[in-house]
């Protein structure tokens, strides 16, 4: 190796060469790769979220998420299921395996709320709805408000 840190210090017009090359390759490549500022990303998520406006938490879970969770854990390609439940509102957020068809894999989450809606309560305002749900980016913003240290300023 030493040799090797020998041969490039003496010939310095070739090493000088030799990292033109190296400069060169390397811009030329940056040039050849495809970028995207926001590539299209597939995340194997499907949503159910169900609005029962004026139930409780517990009514909304007992009602809502039990029955829909049971039947959306039986859909094809699932591999996790969670669910939320608060006042009015029931989030099933299905995660399916990396290798399922996500649009076979969404219908087969709608068909499985649609098998389930007979059992729900009969509500005009009941909202189900299955959906592919893929953000490009989440942002969050908070604005406060200081008091004042001087009264006058």
């Amino acid at each position: 190796m030493h040799r090797l840190w020998i041969f490039f210090l003496k010939k310095r017009a070739f090493t000088y060469l030799v990292m033109a090359v190296l400069v060169l390759t390397g811009l030329a490549s940056l040039i050849a790769i495809p970028k995207e500022s926001s590539p299209e990303v597939t995340i194997p998520i499907g949503i159910v979220s169900t609005v029962l406006r004026g139930a409780s938490a517990a009514d909304t879970e007992k009602l809502i998420t039990d029955k829909l969770e049971s039947e959306i854990a039986n859909v094809e390609n699932i591999d996790k299921v969670t669910s939320s439940s608060r006042e009015g509102v029931s989030v099933i957020t299905a995660q399916f395996n990396a290798s399922a068809d996500i649009d076979k894999s969404i219908q087969g989450l709608k068909d499985a709320v649609d098998r389930v809606k007979g059992e729900l309560p009969a509500d005009e305002n009941l909202v189900a709805e299955a959906m592919h749900h893929a953000p490009k980016w989440v942002g969050y913003s908070r604005t406060n408000s200081f008091p004042r240290l001087h009264p006058g300023g």
